[in-house]
Protein backbone atom coordinates (compact mmCIF):
# COMPACT_ATOMS: atom_id res chain seq x y z
CA UNK A 1 0.00 0.00 0.00
CA UNK A 2 1.67 2.67 -1.25
CA UNK A 3 1.29 6.37 1.21
CA UNK A 4 -0.14 9.68 -0.13
CA UNK A 5 1.86 12.09 -0.21
CA UNK A 6 0.29 15.25 2.31
CA UNK A 7 0.96 18.78 1.80
CA UNK A 8 1.40 20.89 4.66
CA UNK A 9 1.08 24.64 5.22
CA UNK A 10 3.72 26.60 6.72
CA UNK A 11 1.61 27.91 9.56
CA UNK A 12 1.05 24.21 10.43
CA UNK A 13 4.63 23.08 9.68
CA UNK A 14 5.63 26.12 12.36
CA UNK A 15 3.06 24.58 14.89
CA UNK A 16 4.21 20.58 14.90
CA UNK A 17 8.14 22.62 15.43
CA UNK A 18 6.72 24.87 18.44
CA UNK A 19 4.73 21.47 19.38
CA UNK A 20 8.04 19.23 18.85
CA UNK A 21 9.65 22.12 20.98
CA UNK A 22 7.70 22.98 23.46
CA UNK A 23 5.39 20.32 24.50
CA UNK A 24 7.25 18.27 26.60
CA UNK A 25 7.19 14.93 24.34
CA UNK A 26 9.84 13.66 22.40
CA UNK A 27 10.76 14.70 18.35
CA UNK A 28 9.66 10.89 18.04
CA UNK A 29 6.37 11.25 19.77
CA UNK A 30 5.07 14.90 17.69
CA UNK A 31 6.10 13.20 14.47
CA UNK A 32 4.18 10.32 15.04
CA UNK A 33 0.80 12.13 16.01
CA UNK A 34 1.33 13.90 12.83
CA UNK A 35 2.76 11.11 10.53
CA UNK A 36 6.04 12.81 9.59
CA UNK A 37 9.33 11.11 9.62
CA UNK A 38 11.48 12.86 12.18
CA UNK A 39 14.11 13.45 9.05
CA UNK A 40 11.22 15.31 7.90
CA UNK A 41 10.29 17.82 11.20
CA UNK A 42 15.01 18.47 11.17
CA UNK A 43 14.63 19.29 7.57
CA UNK A 44 11.87 21.54 8.56
CA UNK A 45 13.50 23.00 11.71
CA UNK A 46 16.84 23.69 9.41
CA UNK A 47 14.80 25.58 7.06
CA UNK A 48 13.12 27.72 9.77
CA UNK A 49 16.40 28.23 11.27
CA UNK A 50 17.76 29.66 7.94
CA UNK A 51 14.76 32.22 7.54
CA UNK A 52 14.87 33.56 11.11
CA UNK A 53 18.48 33.95 10.48
CA UNK A 54 17.79 36.39 7.00
CA UNK A 55 14.84 37.84 8.72
CA UNK A 56 16.75 39.22 11.45
CA UNK A 57 19.84 40.13 9.55
CA UNK A 58 18.56 42.39 7.17
CA UNK A 59 22.31 43.68 6.36
CA UNK A 60 22.66 40.37 4.24
CA UNK A 61 21.70 40.65 0.62
CA UNK A 62 19.89 38.07 -1.08
CA UNK A 63 21.15 36.29 -3.88
CA UNK A 64 20.34 38.05 -7.08
CA UNK A 65 18.23 35.61 -9.69
CA UNK A 66 19.03 34.54 -12.86
CA UNK A 67 17.11 37.12 -14.32
CA UNK A 68 18.25 39.61 -12.74
CA UNK A 69 22.12 38.45 -12.97
CA UNK A 70 21.45 38.18 -16.84
CA UNK A 71 19.96 41.39 -17.02
CA UNK A 72 22.79 42.96 -15.06
CA UNK A 73 25.34 40.99 -17.45
CA UNK A 74 23.49 42.99 -20.36
CA UNK A 75 23.27 46.08 -18.77
CA UNK A 76 27.28 46.27 -17.82
CA UNK A 77 28.08 45.29 -21.78
CA UNK A 78 25.82 48.14 -22.80
CA UNK A 79 27.89 50.82 -21.00
CA UNK A 80 30.69 48.63 -22.67
CA UNK A 81 29.27 49.97 -25.67
CA UNK A 82 28.36 53.18 -25.01
CA UNK A 83 31.49 54.03 -23.80
CA UNK A 84 33.21 52.61 -27.25
CA UNK A 85 31.00 54.31 -29.14
CA UNK A 86 31.59 57.69 -27.43
CA UNK A 87 35.50 57.11 -28.09
CA UNK A 88 34.95 56.35 -31.50
CA UNK A 89 33.01 59.07 -32.03
CA UNK A 90 35.60 61.81 -30.39
CA UNK A 91 38.07 60.47 -32.24
CA UNK A 92 36.51 61.39 -35.17
CA UNK A 93 35.08 64.71 -34.57
CA UNK A 94 39.38 65.32 -33.84
CA UNK A 95 40.68 64.35 -37.03
CA UNK A 96 37.43 66.19 -38.96
CA UNK A 97 39.00 69.10 -36.80
CA UNK A 98 35.89 69.50 -34.76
Amino acid sequence: MAKSKRRWSGEDKLKILKEGQTSGSSVSEVCRRHGIDPAQYYHWLKASEEGAKQALNPSVKEKPSQREERLQRELERMKAVIVEITAENLELKKSLGE
